[in-house]
C-alpha cells in the first residue's frame, strides 16, 4: 500500500539501542511468555554513540538523519514492491543488542514505534546488506517455528503476506523510502540481558526472517517494530500490558537513556503526569497520533490557522512525536509565530546565513545561558507540555570573529503530496529529560517531566 503520511495530531516514532532489565525486579535465566505482564527496561544508546565524534558533528550527523526521515514520512509516491508497500518510516536515531534465538545468537536491532515487523537477516540470504554480526541462522534455533498461512498474524499482514508451497507464511514489507524486507513469517524467542549480567526472554515472538532485504538499515541486523499495528512486539504483549515507555537524556551527554517494554513501575509517572488521547488514522494506524491544540510563548497564546493542526480525512495533516527525529517540524505559517516573540525578548544579534547543521534560525552570542525563554504545546484532553530554553535552543558550531550561534531546534515542514497541510513531527530534543508513556490498551500518551539519566 502505498501511502502518505498524515499532517498535525501527534505522532511517535521511536528508534533506540537496547541491553537490558527486568522491572521491577529480575530474576536469572527468566522465560517468559509475551502474554506476561512483566515490564522490561531497557538501557538504550545513540546509534553514534562512543565513535569519537564531537557534540557539533553529533548534531551534524543527527540533523542530516532527520531531515531524511521527514522525507520518507511525506513521501507520497513510493513504488510498490511486488505489489505491496505500506509507508513505514525506517531508519532512526538509535539500535538495540537482543539476542535471538535458542540458544540465543547475538544481534543488533533498529528499534522503531514507526513501524509493526519484526525482523531479522536470515540465512540462507539471497540479498542482504551489509551487517555487524553474522546472518542469524535459524536451523540453529530450537525454539524457530514457521508460521501458517491460516495463523492470524498472517493474516493481520495483507495484504503483505503469501503462501509458499509448504502453507507457511511469506511476508513482503516495505518502507516509505524503498528499503524492504522479505522473508518468512516465524515464531522464536528473544532475549534480553541487564547489566547485571542476568536474562530475560520472551518466548514466542513472531518475527520476520527476512532472506532478501535492502535499504538503509546497513549497520545493523535488522528491526524490532512498536507501532500500534498487531505484529509489533508492543501489542503482542497481554492485554492490559500493551505499553511503552522511554525517557530522553539530553543531546551528546554520556548518560543513557531507557526504555519500557510493557507497563513502566506506576514511580516513574509521578502526580504531576498529564495524558492526551491517541487519536486514531485508518489510513496510518501503525502510528501514534495525538492532536495539538495550541501553542503558547512565554506565556501568550500564538495566532496561526487553526487548520494547521488538522488531521485530514485522507490521513494526511498531523504530528508526530517522534524520538527518532532530532528536530521539530511544523508548518511555516506555525514557525513564523513562534519566532515573532522570541525575537523581541532575545537580545542577541540575528544570523543571515544557516548554521554548519542547516537551521536556519539562529543567534550569535559568546556563552553563558541560552535566552529565557519557553513555549508550551497545549494538547487534546488538557495535557499541556512545557518546553524549557534548553529545550528549544542549541549551540552549533559555526564561529563569526568570536561569537557562536545558537539556534531554534525547530524547522519548517512540508506539504505531503497535494495536502495543503503539512506533516509536523515533535523531535527529540523537545523531549529531553521527559518521560513518555503510550498506552495501547487505553489509547493514551501520558508524559511528566524526568531527570532521564536516573529513570
Amino acid at each position: 500500500m502505498a501511502s502518505s503520511l498524515p499532517s498535525f495530531t501527534l505522532l511517535l516514532i521511536t528508534t533506540l539501542h537496547l541491553a537490558i532489565e527486568i522491572a521491577p525486579s529480575s530474576a536469572s535465566d527468566n522465560i517468559l511468555s509475551h502474554d506476561s505482564k512483566t515490564s522490561i527496561r531497557v538501557p538504550v544508546h545513540h546509534r553514534d554513540a562512543g565513535k569519537g565524534y564531537t557534540k557539533y558533528e553529533l548534531l551534524y550527523r543527527a540533523v542530516q538523519r532527520g531531515k531524511h526521515r521527514l522525507q520518507r514520512f511525506t513521501s507520497s509516491a513510493t513504488t510498490p514492491f511486488m505489489g505491496v508497500s505500506p509507508s513505514y518510516s525506517a531508519g532512526g536515531e538509535n539500535v538495540c543488542n537482543i539476542s535471538m534465538g535458542t540458544p540465543g545468537q547475538n544481534k543488533v536491532y533498529i528499534v522503531d514505534t514507526g513501524s509493526d515487523l519484526c525482523w531479522a537477516q536470515c540465512k540462507p540470504c539471497t540479498n542482504c546488506f551489509t551487517q555487524v554480526t553474522a546472518l542469524y541462522d535459524p536451523s540453529k534455533s530450537s525454539t524457530y517455528r514457521n508460521v501458517n498461512c491460516s495463523n492470524q498474524f498472517c493474516k493481520d499482514l495483507l495484504p503483505s503476506s503469501s503462501c509458499d508451497t509448504n502453507n507457511n507464511c511469506m511476508y513482503s514489507y516495505g518502507y516509505g523510502d524503498q528499503s524492504t524486507t522479505q522473508g518468512n513469517l516465524s515464531t522464536d524467542t528473544l532475549t534480553f540481558v541487564t547489566t547485571q549480567g542476568n536474562s530475560t526472554s520472551l518466548a514466542g515472538i513472531v518475527m520476520g526472517c527476512g532472506t532478501n532485504n535492502q535499504g538503509t538499515f546497513s549497520g545493523t541486523d535488522g528491526l524490532i517494530g512498536l507501532g500500534q499495528g498487531p505484529l509489533s512486539l508492543a501489542s503482542q504483549q497481554q492485554q492490559g500490558n500493551k505499553k511503552i515507555a522511554y525517557c530522553v537524556v539530553t543531546f551528546a551527554s554520556s548518560d543513557v537513556s531507557h526504555i519500557y517494554i510493557g507497563s513502566p513501575p506506576l514511580n516513574k509517572f509521578p502526580n504531576n503526569s498529564q495524558s492526551t488521547p491517541i487519536q486514531k488514522n485508518d489510513a496510518y494506524p501503525t502510528y501514534y497520533y495525538v492532536l495539538i491544540q495550541g501553542i503558547s510563548v512565554n506565556g501568550k497564546p500564538l495566532s496561526y490557522p487553526q487548520s494547521s493542526f488538522t488531521l485530514n480525512k485522507d490521513g494526511s495533516g498531523g504530528t508526530i512525536i517522534d524520538s527518532g527525529t532530532t528536530l521539530t517540524y511544523l508548518p511555516a505559517q506555525i514557525i513564523a509565530a513562534i519566532k515573532a516573540p522570541i525575537y523581541s525578548s532575545v537580545k542577541l544579534i540575528p544570523s543571515l546565513f544557516p548554521s554548519a547543521s542547516g537551521l536556519s534560525t539562529c543567534w550569535y552570542y559568546t556563552g553563558g545561558p541560552f535566552p529565557n525563554v519557553t513555549m508550551t504545546y497545549h494538547f487534546a484532553g488538557g495535557a499541556n507540555m512545557t518546553i524549557p530554553n534548553k529545550n528549544m535552543f542549541i549551540e552549533d558550531s559555526s564561529a563569526f570573529f568570536g561569537f557562536r550561534l545558537i539556534c531554534l531546534v525547530t524547522e519548517p515542514s512540508t506539504s505531503l503530496g497535494s495536502s495543503l497541510t503539512p506533516l509536523s513531527i515533535f523531535g527529540n530534543l523537545h523531549q529531553q529529560n521527559y518521560a513518555f508513556k503510550y498506552d495501547l490498551d487505553n489509547k493514551m500518551i501520558t508524559f511528566a517531566p524526568q531527570k532521564c539519566s536516573i529513570w
